[in-house]
Protein backbone atom coordinates (compact mmCIF):
# COMPACT_ATOMS: atom_id res chain seq x y z
CA UNK A 1 0.00 0.00 0.00
CA UNK A 2 2.00 3.02 1.61
CA UNK A 3 5.46 3.11 1.61
CA UNK A 4 6.22 0.63 4.33
CA UNK A 5 7.96 2.14 7.96
CA UNK A 6 7.90 5.70 6.83
CA UNK A 7 8.78 7.32 10.03
CA UNK A 8 12.39 4.73 9.44
CA UNK A 9 12.65 6.07 5.89
CA UNK A 10 16.17 7.02 5.46
CA UNK A 11 18.25 8.62 2.56
CA UNK A 12 21.77 6.80 1.16
CA UNK A 13 23.97 8.88 -1.38
CA UNK A 14 26.60 6.42 -0.75
CA UNK A 15 28.96 9.09 0.70
CA UNK A 16 32.36 7.99 1.76
CA UNK A 17 34.77 10.01 4.18
CA UNK A 18 37.47 11.39 2.04
CA UNK A 19 40.64 12.51 3.77
CA UNK A 20 40.95 16.25 4.25
CA UNK A 21 42.92 18.27 2.02
CA UNK A 22 44.01 21.92 2.29
CA UNK A 23 44.76 22.54 -1.31
CA UNK A 24 42.67 21.37 -4.31
CA UNK A 25 44.65 19.05 -6.59
CA UNK A 26 45.86 20.01 -9.99
CA UNK A 27 43.45 20.44 -12.92
CA UNK A 28 45.52 17.54 -14.54
CA UNK A 29 45.27 15.29 -11.74
CA UNK A 30 41.52 15.63 -11.76
CA UNK A 31 40.92 14.79 -15.14
CA UNK A 32 40.05 11.05 -16.61
CA UNK A 33 39.39 9.52 -20.03
CA UNK A 34 36.13 10.96 -21.42
CA UNK A 35 33.69 8.17 -22.84
CA UNK A 36 32.72 8.08 -26.31
CA UNK A 37 29.11 8.63 -26.40
CA UNK A 38 28.35 6.64 -29.34
CA UNK A 39 29.11 3.36 -28.01
CA UNK A 40 26.07 4.10 -25.21
CA UNK A 41 23.12 1.80 -25.48
CA UNK A 42 19.80 3.07 -24.29
CA UNK A 43 17.82 0.38 -22.21
CA UNK A 44 14.37 1.29 -20.15
CA UNK A 45 13.88 -1.80 -18.21
CA UNK A 46 14.88 -0.37 -14.67
CA UNK A 47 11.38 -0.43 -12.44
CA UNK A 48 13.36 1.24 -9.33
CA UNK A 49 14.47 4.43 -10.65
CA UNK A 50 13.00 7.54 -9.73
CA UNK A 51 13.20 11.23 -10.76
CA UNK A 52 10.91 12.60 -7.56
CA UNK A 53 13.38 10.97 -4.84
CA UNK A 54 12.27 14.07 -2.29
CA UNK A 55 8.35 13.63 -2.71
CA UNK A 56 8.76 10.84 0.31
CA UNK A 57 9.48 14.17 2.61
CA UNK A 58 5.93 15.92 1.52
CA UNK A 59 4.37 12.37 1.76
CA UNK A 60 5.67 12.47 5.58
CA UNK A 61 4.61 15.70 6.14
CA UNK A 62 1.21 14.89 4.38
CA UNK A 63 0.96 12.01 6.79
CA UNK A 64 1.68 13.81 9.65
CA UNK A 65 -1.15 16.11 9.08
CA UNK A 66 -3.58 13.30 8.32
CA UNK A 67 -3.91 14.88 5.09
CA UNK A 68 -5.41 12.33 2.85
CA UNK A 69 -7.81 11.47 5.50
CA UNK A 70 -9.18 15.14 5.68
CA UNK A 71 -9.97 15.27 2.45
CA UNK A 72 -11.92 12.13 2.25
CA UNK A 73 -13.75 13.69 5.24
CA UNK A 74 -14.37 17.16 3.31
CA UNK A 75 -14.89 15.94 -0.09
CA UNK A 76 -17.96 12.89 -0.48
CA UNK A 77 -19.07 12.03 -3.85
CA UNK A 78 -20.91 9.10 -4.97
CA UNK A 79 -18.56 7.01 -7.06
CA UNK A 80 -18.08 3.85 -8.62
CA UNK A 81 -16.56 1.01 -6.67
CA UNK A 82 -13.76 1.14 -9.05
CA UNK A 83 -13.25 4.51 -9.24
CA UNK A 84 -10.62 6.10 -8.02
CA UNK A 85 -11.85 8.08 -4.85
CA UNK A 86 -12.33 11.62 -4.28
CA UNK A 87 -9.52 11.85 -1.51
CA UNK A 88 -7.02 9.94 -4.05
CA UNK A 89 -7.46 12.59 -6.90
CA UNK A 90 -7.36 15.55 -5.13
CA UNK A 91 -4.15 14.68 -2.72
CA UNK A 92 -2.54 13.56 -6.43
CA UNK A 93 -3.74 17.07 -7.80
CA UNK A 94 -1.85 18.48 -4.80
CA UNK A 95 0.79 16.20 -5.07
CA UNK A 96 1.72 17.33 -8.90
CA UNK A 97 1.50 21.19 -7.77
CA UNK A 98 3.58 20.73 -5.09
CA UNK A 99 5.66 19.00 -7.34
CA UNK A 100 5.77 21.56 -10.28
CA UNK A 101 3.29 19.79 -12.98
CA UNK A 102 1.59 22.81 -14.90
CA UNK A 103 -1.20 21.20 -16.79
CA UNK A 104 -3.48 18.77 -16.08
CA UNK A 105 -1.76 16.82 -19.38
CA UNK A 106 1.50 16.87 -17.51
CA UNK A 107 0.80 14.50 -15.15
CA UNK A 108 0.98 11.14 -17.51
CA UNK A 109 5.34 11.17 -16.30
CA UNK A 110 3.86 11.40 -12.48
CA UNK A 111 1.47 8.71 -12.35
CA UNK A 112 3.55 5.89 -13.15
CA UNK A 113 6.67 7.03 -10.96
CA UNK A 114 7.00 4.23 -8.34
CA UNK A 115 7.36 6.69 -5.47
CA UNK A 116 4.02 8.15 -6.61
CA UNK A 117 2.71 4.33 -6.86
CA UNK A 118 4.07 3.43 -3.29
CA UNK A 119 2.58 6.08 -1.78
CA UNK A 120 -0.81 5.32 -3.48
CA UNK A 121 -0.82 1.52 -3.52
CA UNK A 122 -1.86 1.46 -6.91
CA UNK A 123 -0.17 0.40 -10.01
CA UNK A 124 -1.35 4.01 -11.74
CA UNK A 125 -2.81 6.91 -10.45
CA UNK A 126 -5.15 9.24 -12.51
CA UNK A 127 -4.44 10.49 -15.65
CA UNK A 128 -5.09 14.60 -16.83
CA UNK A 129 -8.70 13.77 -18.64
CA UNK A 130 -9.98 11.61 -15.36
CA UNK A 131 -8.85 15.08 -13.02
CA UNK A 132 -10.77 16.94 -15.34
CA UNK A 133 -13.53 14.95 -15.15
CA UNK A 134 -13.44 15.15 -11.27
CA UNK A 135 -13.07 19.10 -11.27
CA UNK A 136 -15.98 19.33 -13.44
CA UNK A 137 -18.24 16.78 -11.02
CA UNK A 138 -17.53 19.44 -7.90
CA UNK A 139 -20.98 21.34 -6.83
CA UNK A 140 -21.70 24.08 -4.55
CA UNK A 141 -21.26 22.41 -1.53
CA UNK A 142 -17.68 20.58 -2.62
CA UNK A 143 -16.87 24.05 -3.31
CA UNK A 144 -17.70 24.91 0.34
CA UNK A 145 -16.81 22.08 1.92
CA UNK A 146 -13.04 22.65 0.21
CA UNK A 147 -12.91 26.18 0.99
CA UNK A 148 -13.50 25.04 5.19
CA UNK A 149 -10.91 22.50 4.44
CA UNK A 150 -8.42 25.32 3.41
CA UNK A 151 -9.63 27.77 6.93
CA UNK A 152 -8.96 24.95 8.98
CA UNK A 153 -5.42 23.83 7.44
CA UNK A 154 -4.19 27.83 7.38
CA UNK A 155 -5.38 28.52 11.17
CA UNK A 156 -3.58 25.86 12.31
CA UNK A 157 -0.76 26.60 10.02
CA UNK A 158 -0.62 30.78 11.13
CA UNK A 159 -1.47 29.79 14.85
CA UNK A 160 1.50 27.05 14.93
CA UNK A 161 3.86 29.57 12.78
CA UNK A 162 2.86 32.67 15.48
CA UNK A 163 3.74 30.83 18.88
CA UNK A 164 6.84 29.36 17.48
CA UNK A 165 7.79 33.17 15.87
CA UNK A 166 7.08 34.58 19.55
CA UNK A 167 9.05 32.59 21.67
CA UNK A 168 12.30 32.51 19.00
CA UNK A 169 11.91 36.26 18.93
CA UNK A 170 10.84 36.27 23.05
CA UNK A 171 14.42 37.43 23.93
CA UNK A 172 15.17 40.23 21.20
CA UNK A 173 13.02 42.44 18.95
CA UNK A 174 10.66 40.97 17.02
CA UNK A 175 7.29 42.07 14.91
CA UNK A 176 4.83 39.28 17.00
CA UNK A 177 2.68 41.42 19.57
CA UNK A 178 -0.63 40.49 21.32
CA UNK A 179 -3.52 42.79 22.73
CA UNK A 180 -4.81 42.39 25.94
CA UNK A 181 -6.91 39.67 25.15
CA UNK A 182 -4.05 37.57 24.42
CA UNK A 183 -4.79 37.52 20.88
CA UNK A 184 -1.97 37.46 18.11
CA UNK A 185 -2.13 41.17 16.01
CA UNK A 186 -2.35 39.95 12.31
CA UNK A 187 -2.75 42.39 9.13
CA UNK A 188 -3.71 41.73 5.68
CA UNK A 189 -2.14 42.36 2.15
CA UNK A 190 -5.33 43.03 -0.35
CA UNK A 191 -4.34 42.35 -4.43
CA UNK A 192 -5.69 41.44 -7.38
CA UNK A 193 -4.43 40.15 -10.94
CA UNK A 194 -5.67 39.85 -14.53
CA UNK A 195 -5.38 36.65 -15.99
CA UNK A 196 -6.21 36.01 -20.00
CA UNK A 197 -8.39 33.11 -21.35
CA UNK A 198 -7.88 31.67 -24.74
CA UNK A 199 -11.27 29.80 -25.83
CA UNK A 200 -14.58 29.93 -24.26
CA UNK A 201 -14.46 30.07 -20.88
CA UNK A 202 -17.56 30.32 -18.12
CA UNK A 203 -17.51 33.65 -16.14
CA UNK A 204 -14.83 35.51 -18.34
CA UNK A 205 -15.46 38.94 -19.75
CA UNK A 206 -13.11 42.11 -21.42
CA UNK A 207 -11.72 44.22 -18.84
CA UNK A 208 -8.58 46.19 -18.47
CA UNK A 209 -5.72 43.83 -19.02
CA UNK A 210 -3.06 45.60 -18.97
CA UNK A 211 -0.74 43.60 -22.22
CA UNK A 212 -3.82 41.72 -24.03
CA UNK A 213 -6.58 44.64 -23.94
CA UNK A 214 -8.87 42.36 -26.98
CA UNK A 215 -8.70 39.29 -24.59
CA UNK A 216 -11.49 38.14 -22.32
CA UNK A 217 -9.87 36.66 -18.80
CA UNK A 218 -10.43 36.64 -14.94
CA UNK A 219 -9.14 39.12 -12.20
CA UNK A 220 -8.62 36.91 -9.04
CA UNK A 221 -9.04 38.93 -5.46
CA UNK A 222 -6.41 37.69 -3.04
CA UNK A 223 -6.01 38.58 0.74
CA UNK A 224 -2.33 37.68 2.48
CA UNK A 225 -1.37 37.34 5.64
CA UNK A 226 1.57 39.70 6.51
CA UNK A 227 4.65 38.47 6.97
CA UNK A 228 3.94 35.32 6.71
CA UNK A 229 2.18 34.86 3.17
CA UNK A 230 -0.06 32.52 3.53
CA UNK A 231 -3.09 32.76 1.29
CA UNK A 232 -6.09 33.76 3.52
CA UNK A 233 -8.74 33.95 1.19
CA UNK A 234 -9.25 34.26 -2.47
CA UNK A 235 -12.16 34.80 -5.03
CA UNK A 236 -12.77 34.20 -8.53
CA UNK A 237 -14.06 37.48 -10.54
CA UNK A 238 -14.62 38.47 -13.88
CA UNK A 239 -11.67 40.73 -15.54
CA UNK A 240 -14.14 43.53 -15.60
CA UNK A 241 -14.45 43.55 -11.69
CA UNK A 242 -11.24 45.23 -10.22
CA UNK A 243 -9.88 45.33 -6.79
CA UNK A 244 -12.26 48.39 -5.86
CA UNK A 245 -15.62 46.59 -7.09
CA UNK A 246 -17.23 45.15 -4.35
CA UNK A 247 -14.14 45.09 -1.93
CA UNK A 248 -16.44 45.52 1.32
CA UNK A 249 -17.65 42.58 0.65
CA UNK A 250 -14.68 40.80 -0.17
CA UNK A 251 -12.71 42.58 3.05
CA UNK A 252 -15.55 40.95 4.85
CA UNK A 253 -14.49 37.44 4.11
CA UNK A 254 -11.25 37.86 4.31
CA UNK A 255 -11.85 38.83 7.71
CA UNK A 256 -14.05 36.04 8.30
CA UNK A 257 -11.14 33.84 7.60
CA UNK A 258 -8.69 34.97 10.11
CA UNK A 259 -7.27 32.35 12.66
CA UNK A 260 -8.25 31.95 15.82
CA UNK A 261 -6.81 34.10 18.90
CA UNK A 262 -5.91 36.46 15.95
CA UNK A 263 -7.22 39.74 15.54
CA UNK A 264 -7.03 42.77 12.38
CA UNK A 265 -4.43 45.12 13.10
CA UNK A 266 -3.77 47.03 9.48
CA UNK A 267 -4.71 46.36 6.30
CA UNK A 268 -2.35 47.31 3.42
CA UNK A 269 -2.93 47.81 -0.74
CA UNK A 270 -2.51 49.37 -4.05
CA UNK A 271 -3.43 52.46 -5.60
CA UNK A 272 -6.93 50.27 -6.42
CA UNK A 273 -8.27 50.38 -2.99
CA UNK A 274 -7.88 54.25 -3.01
CA UNK A 275 -11.27 55.57 -2.91
CA UNK A 276 -12.95 57.51 -0.14
CA UNK A 277 -15.23 54.72 0.90
CA UNK A 278 -12.60 52.05 1.69
CA UNK A 279 -10.62 54.48 3.22
CA UNK A 280 -13.85 55.69 5.45
CA UNK A 281 -14.66 51.99 6.00
CA UNK A 282 -11.06 50.80 7.22
CA UNK A 283 -11.25 54.34 9.86
CA UNK A 284 -14.68 53.23 11.34
CA UNK A 285 -13.10 49.96 12.23
CA UNK A 286 -10.10 51.30 13.68
CA UNK A 287 -7.49 49.89 11.48
CA UNK A 288 -3.96 50.23 10.53
CA UNK A 289 -3.88 51.19 6.93
CA UNK A 290 -1.45 51.69 3.69
CA UNK A 291 -2.71 52.34 0.23
CA UNK A 292 -0.95 53.50 -2.42
CA UNK A 293 -2.13 57.25 -3.89
CA UNK A 294 -2.75 57.82 -7.15
CA UNK A 295 -0.93 61.47 -8.43
CA UNK A 296 -3.72 63.34 -9.67
CA UNK A 297 -2.85 66.09 -11.37
CA UNK A 298 -4.13 68.29 -7.60
CA UNK A 299 -1.92 66.26 -6.05
CA UNK A 300 0.87 67.14 -8.39
CA UNK A 301 0.38 70.62 -7.81
CA UNK A 302 0.28 70.12 -4.36
CA UNK A 303 3.42 67.91 -4.27
CA UNK A 304 5.61 70.91 -6.27
CA UNK A 305 4.66 73.09 -3.64
CA UNK A 306 6.37 71.33 -0.83
CA UNK A 307 9.83 73.10 0.00
CA UNK A 308 13.06 71.43 -0.68
CA UNK A 309 13.89 71.51 2.85
CA UNK A 310 10.81 69.18 3.49
CA UNK A 311 12.68 66.06 2.10
CA UNK A 312 14.71 63.65 3.89
CA UNK A 313 17.32 61.80 2.63
CA UNK A 314 17.57 57.98 3.74
CA UNK A 315 19.25 54.88 2.58
CA UNK A 316 17.08 51.59 1.81
CA UNK A 317 18.23 48.06 2.23
CA UNK A 318 20.12 47.75 -0.92
CA UNK A 319 22.16 51.41 -0.29
CA UNK A 320 20.09 53.41 -2.95
CA UNK A 321 19.02 56.55 -1.34
CA UNK A 322 15.86 57.72 -0.79
CA UNK A 323 14.17 61.11 -0.19
CA UNK A 324 10.78 61.64 2.07
CA UNK A 325 8.63 64.21 2.88
CA UNK A 326 5.21 64.00 4.68
CA UNK A 327 2.01 66.09 3.03
CA UNK A 328 -0.99 67.43 4.60
CA UNK A 329 -3.65 66.98 1.96
CA UNK A 330 -7.28 66.37 1.03
CA UNK A 331 -8.48 65.51 -2.73
CA UNK A 332 -10.55 67.31 -4.54
CA UNK A 333 -13.45 64.97 -4.50
CA UNK A 334 -12.90 63.71 -1.07
CA UNK A 335 -14.72 65.80 2.06
CA UNK A 336 -13.42 66.08 5.28
CA UNK A 337 -10.43 66.82 6.89
CA UNK A 338 -6.99 66.59 5.27
CA UNK A 339 -5.07 63.14 5.73
CA UNK A 340 -1.54 62.16 5.97
CA UNK A 341 0.22 61.21 2.38
CA UNK A 342 3.93 59.77 2.93
CA UNK A 343 5.70 60.69 -0.40
CA UNK A 344 8.89 58.84 -1.59
CA UNK A 345 11.38 60.45 -4.43
CA UNK A 346 14.01 58.57 -6.05
CA UNK A 347 16.47 60.35 -8.42
CA UNK A 348 15.51 58.72 -12.04
CA UNK A 349 18.25 58.40 -14.50
CA UNK A 350 16.74 59.90 -17.64
CA UNK A 351 18.41 61.32 -21.05
CA UNK A 352 17.68 64.76 -20.06
CA UNK A 353 20.00 64.29 -16.99
CA UNK A 354 22.80 62.89 -18.98
CA UNK A 355 22.87 65.75 -21.62
CA UNK A 356 21.13 68.88 -19.97
CA UNK A 357 22.48 67.47 -16.70
CA UNK A 358 18.34 67.95 -15.56
CA UNK A 359 17.43 65.71 -12.76
CA UNK A 360 13.91 63.91 -13.05
CA UNK A 361 12.44 62.48 -10.47
CA UNK A 362 9.90 59.65 -9.65
CA UNK A 363 7.76 60.39 -6.63
CA UNK A 364 5.32 58.05 -5.35
CA UNK A 365 2.59 58.66 -2.91
CA UNK A 366 1.23 56.86 0.01
CA UNK A 367 -2.22 57.74 1.99
CA UNK A 368 -1.32 56.13 6.03
CA UNK A 369 -2.72 56.59 9.12
CA UNK A 370 0.25 55.03 10.56
CA UNK A 371 2.25 55.85 13.92
CA UNK A 372 5.48 56.72 14.10
CA UNK A 373 8.99 58.66 12.25
CA UNK A 374 8.31 59.13 8.48
CA UNK A 375 10.68 56.01 8.10
CA UNK A 376 8.58 53.55 10.11
CA UNK A 377 5.91 54.51 8.31
CA UNK A 378 7.15 54.50 5.10
CA UNK A 379 8.73 50.88 5.49
CA UNK A 380 5.14 50.29 6.87
CA UNK A 381 3.44 51.08 3.21
CA UNK A 382 5.78 49.60 1.37
CA UNK A 383 5.88 46.14 3.35
CA UNK A 384 2.90 45.13 1.03
CA UNK A 385 5.15 45.16 -1.64
CA UNK A 386 5.82 41.40 -0.80
CA UNK A 387 2.29 40.83 -2.18
CA UNK A 388 3.54 41.03 -5.76
CA UNK A 389 5.77 38.22 -4.70
CA UNK A 390 2.95 35.65 -3.58
CA UNK A 391 1.42 36.69 -6.27
CA UNK A 392 3.94 35.79 -8.73
CA UNK A 393 4.81 33.02 -6.73
CA UNK A 394 1.36 31.35 -7.17
CA UNK A 395 0.95 32.35 -10.68
CA UNK A 396 4.13 31.23 -11.95
CA UNK A 397 5.27 28.80 -9.06
CA UNK A 398 2.08 27.33 -8.82
CA UNK A 399 0.42 27.60 -12.00
CA UNK A 400 -2.68 29.88 -10.96
CA UNK A 401 -2.81 31.59 -14.30
CA UNK A 402 -3.78 28.41 -16.09
CA UNK A 403 -7.72 27.35 -15.40
CA UNK A 404 -7.72 23.91 -16.69
CA UNK A 405 -11.85 23.44 -17.41
CA UNK A 406 -14.44 25.69 -18.78
CA UNK A 407 -16.89 25.46 -16.66
CA UNK A 408 -17.06 28.15 -13.87
CA UNK A 409 -17.20 25.99 -10.70
CA UNK A 410 -14.91 23.30 -11.82
CA UNK A 411 -12.25 26.22 -12.22
CA UNK A 412 -13.35 27.40 -8.51
CA UNK A 413 -12.79 23.63 -7.07
CA UNK A 414 -9.05 23.82 -9.25
CA UNK A 415 -8.25 27.05 -7.46
CA UNK A 416 -9.12 25.64 -4.28
CA UNK A 417 -6.83 23.17 -4.53
CA UNK A 418 -4.01 25.11 -5.42
CA UNK A 419 -4.29 27.28 -2.72
CA UNK A 420 -3.99 24.13 -0.25
CA UNK A 421 -0.69 23.05 -2.18
CA UNK A 422 0.37 26.93 -2.03
CA UNK A 423 -0.26 27.03 1.67
CA UNK A 424 0.95 23.45 2.21
CA UNK A 425 4.06 24.18 0.84
CA UNK A 426 4.55 27.07 3.00
CA UNK A 427 3.93 24.64 5.93
CA UNK A 428 6.20 22.18 4.81
CA UNK A 429 9.12 25.32 4.87
CA UNK A 430 8.65 26.41 8.20
CA UNK A 431 8.25 22.51 9.14
CA UNK A 432 10.77 21.13 7.49
CA UNK A 433 12.96 23.59 6.25
CA UNK A 434 15.99 25.37 8.20
CA UNK A 435 18.10 28.78 8.32
CA UNK A 436 18.38 30.37 4.86
CA UNK A 437 16.70 27.42 3.15
CA UNK A 438 12.89 28.67 4.71
CA UNK A 439 13.50 31.65 2.18
CA UNK A 440 13.38 29.64 -0.77
CA UNK A 441 10.98 29.95 -3.13
CA UNK A 442 8.59 26.70 -4.64
CA UNK A 443 10.84 26.24 -8.03
CA UNK A 444 14.10 26.30 -5.59
CA UNK A 445 12.72 23.71 -3.29
CA UNK A 446 11.25 21.83 -6.09
CA UNK A 447 15.19 21.86 -7.85
CA UNK A 448 17.05 21.13 -4.98
CA UNK A 449 15.10 18.95 -2.51
CA UNK A 450 11.85 17.17 -4.45
CA UNK A 451 13.13 16.41 -8.13
CA UNK A 452 16.02 14.67 -7.12
CA UNK A 453 16.82 11.90 -9.02
CA UNK A 454 17.20 8.11 -7.31
CA UNK A 455 16.59 4.63 -7.15
CA UNK A 456 14.48 2.30 -4.51
CA UNK A 457 16.79 -0.49 -3.45
CA UNK A 458 15.06 -3.66 -4.60
CA UNK A 459 16.26 -5.60 -1.45
CA UNK A 460 15.12 -3.07 0.92
CA UNK A 461 12.04 -0.78 -0.14
CA UNK A 462 13.18 1.61 2.94
CA UNK A 463 15.99 2.84 1.73
CA UNK A 464 16.41 5.19 -1.39
CA UNK A 465 20.00 6.10 -3.41
CA UNK A 466 20.37 9.26 -4.44
CA UNK A 467 23.45 10.81 -6.06
CA UNK A 468 26.71 11.26 -3.86
CA UNK A 469 27.17 14.16 -5.77
CA UNK A 470 24.36 16.05 -4.67
CA UNK A 471 24.66 19.25 -3.26
CA UNK A 472 21.88 20.14 -0.95
CA UNK A 473 21.65 16.39 0.50
CA UNK A 474 22.04 17.98 4.05
CA UNK A 475 18.83 19.68 3.51
CA UNK A 476 17.11 16.48 2.49
CA UNK A 477 18.39 14.52 5.58
CA UNK A 478 17.64 17.77 7.70
CA UNK A 479 14.27 17.88 6.32
CA UNK A 480 13.63 13.82 6.77
CA UNK A 481 14.94 14.43 10.65
CA UNK A 482 12.54 17.03 11.32
CA UNK A 483 9.06 15.42 10.01
CA UNK A 484 10.19 11.88 11.58
CA UNK A 485 10.54 13.98 14.88
CA UNK A 486 7.23 15.91 14.12
CA UNK A 487 5.08 16.66 17.20
CA UNK A 488 1.47 18.51 16.48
Amino acid sequence: MSILNQRDLFYSTDDRPRKPSRQVPPVPDRRFRADRWDEVRLQFDDQHLTGRAGMPNVFLHERNLDLKGKLGRAIKMERRSDAFRPSECSKFLIDGKMEGIERLSHVETARRDPIYRREYGLTELPCGKTLGQYLKSFEENHIGALDGLNRRFTDWMVRKSLRRAEKERSDGPGGIRRDRKGRFKVGLDFDSTCMAVYGKQEGADRGRHPRKKDKPGFQPKFAFLSGLDAMIHHRLYPESAGLNSGFPEFYRGARARLPRRTVLQWVRGDCALYSKENVKMLEREGLTFGISAQKTPHMKAAIGRLPEEAWQEFEDQQGRPVELAELYYRPATWPGPRRVFILSRRLKESPQKKLWDQEKYQIYAYLTNASGSLWERYKFCVGRCTVEKCIRESKLGFDWHHLPCAEWDANRAYLGHVQLAYNLMISFKLTALGGAARRWSADTIRRRLLTVPGRISPRNPNIIHMPSWWPHRHHIRYANRQLTDFKD
